[in-house]
């Protein structure tokens, strides 16, 4: 979640990680803009949705929702940011299956921008004998919806504060390291707590309404107005609403609309989240990529990275086995524990000898941190960046610039530009500013991520967690050392999520009364006739969301089924190709359909195989 890492790689993983904190990966770079783009204040606010054409095929709409949903009272309001990908079928048409809503995740992801960017990947999936409209929203405070959770009133002194950061090093490094960020982020709390962007006349902020439970509540929101939408259209049209899927619309006046959801990382936790609140609610849901929501709940975020050295394991025994394939292979390499030790120690060398790079008449340099981040970013989707992975660390280990930014200019070619992929965004992707002009002369036909993505994620991942602020260096510190044992590579990374919270203030945490805490559960007397047990999925080797948060979770949802893709890489989205996976989707959603428990859906390709 933090924005640090101020050198070489940075104009490279700024195409892939966005501004700060975490983003869907496309392969354009921060501040470029899109072509054609589209003025969303040019949509009135609605308290129902209506739409406007946007983006080529898309609709979008904003849609007005109470700011304080426990205290109806309170007479202000956010305005929601809505996208839709209609369906390729009329919505009178007997084989229109409904709305799907997804969410990519972060926290602070834009769903408008992941529809924009997947939404035709996710129905091309999902499509089969009933047809799908695809939905999502940027939840309140992120990027198009309003107002927002910029704490900063000049982008530059946050890119400024980056910078510091990335001076220190990495938090293991030494005392300095966490001294400087600790102090970094203690400036951030204090910023976003006496900040005038986003505060109302009350006194109060829009960081105190952003929890994932008012999210939940946002989502009811959007499944009546999709539904009364619905109506409307039907009405116009003359339709006949029992052609419907009955699990998007009501039957009758008295039965309520359902929601369809397809949640991947943090979503799964939005899911977790609705399906406790509101089980009567649940049409289809799927949780993709489980967070452990206690954990979450507890600001722990100390049972993500138990598989992440076995997706690392993964890598190197994939490119052994990919022989010529793979720029790492070696005729002289016996296996890939040798190859993965050459890595390694060209990684571990950069911890007292960065490596000085000039290119294009700039001088950058690769330090550790760098190094590690860069790795950490590739390990989410194997299918599109172990190749690339492979090939820079290959230039990289031979100090050969110019085939590493080779390699990051043609990488756009590789990843399905055509049909972009469904997902996760990245939960701890530091910013690394640097060689931007690789991809500057792109021009972005869509929008991307946002300038305050790293407040919006801590507002947002703060406010739902316990209040941590009594912690100690040092009980950081031996929170780093346990974070540390579960991955060496990537812990003192990872630990940097919650050392924003260590400094967040607690005038702009949300109410107890707007926070959900548990118990994360529901019941099948709770549903709704019309829905189903939630569907739960993991990978074997998922850096960052272990499969056993997946079953552990399943078993406090009754009735509900976990299955496993043998495959790394995080979340199964359309990202991570598997013909079982998205047979069972289809399926699920048309039909309710939930594959036998204990299920192994096997990869359609291995990484080097494209």
């Amino acid at each position: 979640m933090r924005p640090a890492l101020s050198t070489l790689w940075g104009g490279f993983l700024t195409g892939l990680i966005g501004h700060s904190s975490a983003f869907l990966i496309h392969p354009y770079p921060t501040g470029v803009k899109a072509t054609g783009a589209f003025n969303w204040t040019e949509i009135p606010p609605s308290r129902e949705l209506q739409y406007h054409k946007c983006y080529g095929s898309f609709e979008c709409a904003r849609l007005e929702v109470p700011l304080d949903w426990s205290n109806l009272s309170n007479p202000r309001s956010i305005v929601l940011a809505v996208t839709r990908l209609p369906a390729v079928v009329d919505v009178g048409d007997e084989s229109f299956g409904g709305t799907v809503i997804i969410n990519p995740g972060g926290p602070s992801g834009s769903g408008v921008a992941t529809v924009l960017w997947s939404g035709k990947s996710i129905q091309n999936v999902l499509d089969g004998d009933k047809h799908f409209e695809i939905l999502s929203f940027d939840p309140r405070g992120v990027q198009f919806s309003t107002p927002s959770l910029a704490c900063f009133e000049n982008d530059t002194l946050r890119y400024t504060l980056d910078l510091l950061g990335a001076g220190a090093g990495s938090l293991e490094s030494n005392q300095y390291a966490l001294d400087v960020k600790w102090g970094i982020d203690k400036s951030l709390g204090l910023l976003c707590a006496q900040t005038s962007k986003g505060r109302f006349s009350d006194g109060s902020t829009i960081r105190q309404f952003v929890s994932t439970a008012l999210v939940a509540h946002d989502m009811v929101e959007i499944v009546d107005q999709v539904d009364a939408h619905l109506r409307r259209q039907l009405s116009s049209r003359g339709s006949n609403q029992k052609n419907q899927q009955s699990v998007l619309s009501a039957k009758s006046n008295e039965d309520p609309p359902l929601l369809n959801y397809w949640g991947l990382s943090y979503g799964s936790y939005l899911g977790n989240t609705f399906a406790s609140m509101f089980p009567h609610r649940i049409g289809r849901m799927v949780l993709d990529g489980v967070v452990d929501a206690d954990d979450y709940a507890a600001t722990g975020w100390t049972t993500n990275l138990q598989d992440n050295n076995k997706t690392w394991t993964k890598f190197f025994e994939y490119c052994f086995e990919a022989g010529t394939k793979c720029a790492l292979s070696n005729a002289e390499i016996t296996g890939p524990e040798e190859m993965r030790t050459q890595v390694e120690n060209f990684l571990h060398g950069l911890k007292n000898n960065p490596m000085p790079l000039v290119q294009n008449d700039n001088a950058y340099i690769l330090t550790y941190l760098n190094m590690k981040s860069i790795i950490h970013i590739h390990l989410y989707q194997p299918i599109q960046l172990w190749p690339l992975l492979a090939l820079v660390l290959k230039a990289l280990m031979e100090q050969d610039v110019y085939s590493a930014i080779s390699a990051w200019k043609s990488w756009k070619s590789w990843s399905f530009p055509e049909l972009p992929d469904f997902a996760p965004l990245l939960p701890n992707a530091p910013h690394i500013p640097m060689l931007s002009d690789v991809f500057m002369a792109q021009d972005l036909p869509l929008p991307t991520n946002y300038p305050w993505q790293l407040e919006s994620g801590i507002s947002i991942l703060c406010g739902d967690g316990d209040d941590i602020t009594s912690r100690s260096k040092r009980d950081f510190t031996e929170y780093l050392d346990l974070l540390q044992s579960q991955s060496p590579l990537i812990g003192s990374i990872w630990a940097e999520i919650t050392l924003h919270c260590v400094h967040w203030p607690s005038d702009v945490r949300p109410s107890a009364k707007n926070r959900f805490t548990g118990p994360f559960q529901s019941n099948l007397s709770d549903y709704d006739p019309r829905g189903s047990p939630l569907l739960l999925i993991g990978n074997t080797a998922d850096p960052v969301t272990p499969v056993r948060n997946a079953i552990k979770m399943a078993e406090r949802h009754e009735g509900s089924v976990v299955f496993t893709q043998d495959m790394p890489g995080h979340c199964a989205g359309t990202t991570n190709p598997s013909v079982c996976t998205f047979g069972i989707l289809k399926r699920f959603f048309a039909h309710g359909e939930l594959p036998d428990a204990g299920l192994v859906c096997q990869a359609a390709v291995k990484p080097w195989d494209i």
